[in-house]
């Protein structure tokens, strides 16, 4: 997860504009919150920006999001690979 960008995106953009391009990504390989590289990785960066924000229209300060999410991955990663 690259922290600075996510932070970035869900500042910038509302969860459903990010919800647009996530979509966009997978459909036609580009988006228009101008985030490049390989599709998984857009679609990850994406989706944890869109997280973010739904969290912090919710409510939740950002370094809560934030740690939200990494808590999240992290339970997901155990759950995958219990030895992380």
């Amino acid at each position: 997860m690259y922290t600075r960008e996510v932070r970035e995106l869900a500042g910038r953009f509302s969860a459903e504009q990010l919800e647009r391009c996530l979509t966009e990504e997978l459909d036609t390989g580009g988006n228009l919150c101008d985030v490049n590289g390989p599709t998984g990785d857009v679609v990850n960066t994406l989706a944890e920006a869109e997280f973010v924000r739904d969290q912090v229209d919710r409510g939740v300060p950002l370094p809560d999001a934030i740690r939200e999410l990494a808590g999240r991955m992290r339970s997901v990663q155990r759950h995958f690979c219990p030895e992380v």
